[in-house]
């Protein structure tokens, strides 16, 4: 089935705004990938409304829910079917944001906005580089729509990640991601879609008079509450917003993740009770490849991030401690 591409290859300017920055085009052995440089371009252009299903593999235990999608361009709400054991939570993504509201609780949690999945892909682009093997392999159906498939190897052959994207609008229709040994960890694919002209700006909007409302800065404190951890933050004027806040327990330790976003970038600001090597830490990161490391208050600190090097040394000067 003939593909409807705006154009066989995008221009260099919408790709590199699309992969945020990243350093090539999404390239097959051939040249240029147009399927999946086409998904880029696309990014964020679509009104949709549609239902999903959603797997993931954690802790040895396959997951999997349907999720009923609205989204206006970057806008998107998300709800779920009666069923579900997320039923009658609601999710808005906006620019930036992220709210989610859980009813047996009646709180509203807010949160930074989520990577999309094309950032994600970006990301994953960035960090393979040269390594990364692509291949566009036909004509593929999801969900009742034509769409073409595109799988991305390692130099070795193994498969890390396969999409099918929508030959008329450039959604990514379906998206499987594979662990080291060809194993499917995480996928989504839409059994149903309909594209539409307009969608009502009020499906964007979650507000509920009475609802607790939860933010980063209220779930750190909750987090770090009855722990040897002192609270950290960067002021508001730093130029970073907190996103989340995560306590993990590594082998090396517990660490206390904090994951800052600004237009810089992402920074993460770790905090450990031991001595870790930055280069440990990294691990937890996405993309990130400057690091930095202190001791205070006999608690170890250190800033990992995509950014320049300076940037970690201010945001360092400008961190507060409190007691």
């Amino acid at each position: 089935m003939k593909t409807r591409f705006r154009s066989n290859l995008v221009s260099a300017s919408a790709v590199a705004f699309a992969l945020s920055t990243s350093a090539a085009w999404a390239r097959t052995e051939d040249g240029p990938s147009p399927v999946l440089n086409y998904a880029m371009q696309s990014y964020g252009t679509q009104r949709y409304v549609g239902s999903r299903i959603v797997a993931f593999r954690r802790d040895g235990t396959d997951k999997r829910r349907t999720e009923y999608v609205t989204a206006d361009g970057r806008r998107m709400r998300t709800e779920y079917p009666p069923d579900s054991d997320a039923a009658g939570q609601i999710v808005v993504e906006t620019s930036g944001e992220r709210r989610e509201f859980f009813p047996n609780q009646n709180v509203i949690r807010i949160s930074g906005g989520r990577e999309s999945e094309l950032s994600r892909l970006s990301s994953f682009l960035r960090r393979m580089g040269d390594r990364v093997r692509i291949k566009e392999t036909g004509a593929r159906s999801v969900a009742g729509r034509p769409g073409r498939e595109v799988t991305l190897s390692d130099p070795d052959g193994n498969l890390r990640q396969r999409l099918v994207v929508d030959d008329a609008t450039g959604l990514v229709l379906k998206r499987e991601l594979f662990d080291s040994v060809g194993t499917v960890v995480a996928r989504f694919e839409f059994i149903r879609l309909e594209f539409r002209d307009r969608i009502d700006p009020r499906l964007f909007r979650l507000v509920r008079k009475g609802a607790r409302i939860i933010r980063p800065f209220d779930e750190l404190k909750s987090i770090i509450a009855g722990t040897p951890f002192v609270l950290a933050e960067f002021p508001p004027d730093s130029g970073f917003k907190l996103e989340f806040s995560r306590l993990m327990n590594p082998p090396e330790g517990k660490v206390l993740l904090q994951l800052y976003k600004g237009e810089e970038g992402r920074v993460s600001l770790f905090q450990t009770l031991a001595e870790v090597a930055p280069g440990q830490l990294r691990r937890f990161g996405r993309e990130e490849v400057k690091t930095l490391s202190w001791r205070s208050r006999d608690r170890y600190f250190a800033l990992v991030g995509n950014v320049p090097a300076a940037t970690l040394e201010r945001l360092k000067r400008l961190i507060v401690i409190s007691p």
